[in-house]
């Protein structure tokens, strides 16, 4: 009866870990978003190579 309790509560709360939320399928977990709207140093320095 107390496994069943404790399962019960685990399933639950399957979507949030002690870490945060668990990132959905596909998800990106560095951040980016896939648009070109770099404008940093780089970007700059490298406009002439075309790399």
């Amino acid at each position: 009866e107390e496994v069943e309790k404790v399962t019960a509560e685990l399933r639950e709360k399957m979507d949030v870990s002690h870490l945060g939320e668990i990132p959905k399928e596909g998800e990106r977990l560095d951040g980016q978003d896939h648009l070109d709207h770099y404008h940093g140093d780089h970007r700059k320095r490298c406009t002439g190579c075309g790399a």
